[in-house]
């Protein structure tokens, strides 16, 4: 509903929440009952306040967003910061920043994708090259590295273009 609450306990035994306008009495108290399930002991039904909306709603961080547009990146992969901003806006009606929706997109895209590992590229690469100098026989493959064993350069050559250009 667009309120943002503040954690007052968050323990094992028990989970107390409140409205973070400081004049609304809006309260959440909760203990846990087993097998990860909580009981509500205590709950203000309405709030006395508006809300507090805009840029700073810290439930609408980068995590949140994220999640939220993980399916849509995944049919939408060009999807931009601003679209996030708007969705976010059209489906949560919580405003956000364009710096917290470019954030989520890359969180999101790294659920998608995975993250980036160059010693895993390093690898795949000696895989690639085996496999398309099988593939392209004279074809002409290079990767060099740095002193440290990160990637420097490649050099590719298909066999058919170095013939037909030659």
């Amino acid at each position: 509903m667009n309120f943002e609450t503040h954690t007052i306990k968050s323990e094992a035994a028990r989970y107390i929440v409140k409205c973070k306008e400081d004049h609304c009495t809006w309260r959440l108290r909760a203990n846990p009952i087993g097998g990860g399930f909580w009981k509500i002991k205590e709950l203000a039904t309405s709030h006395e306040c508006i809300g507090v909306r805009g840029h700073s709603n810290s439930a609408a961080n980068k995590y949140f967003v994220a999640n939220e547009i993980v399916e849509l990146l995944r049919s939408q992969p060009y999807m931009t910061p601003v679209n996030i901003v708007n969705e976010i806006q059209r489906v949560h009606r919580v405003e956000i920043s364009y710096k917290v929706a470019w954030e989520a997109s890359e969180v999101a895209r790294t659920i998608i994708n995975g993250s980036w590992n160059p010693r895993r590229f390093l690898r795949w690469n000696a895989f690639y090259r085996k496999q398309l100098l099988e593939a392209n026989t004279g074809s002409i493959v290079t990767l060099e590295r740095t002193a440290t064993g990160q990637f420097h350069r490649l050099f590719l050559c298909y066999f058919a273009s170095a013939k037909g250009f030659a």
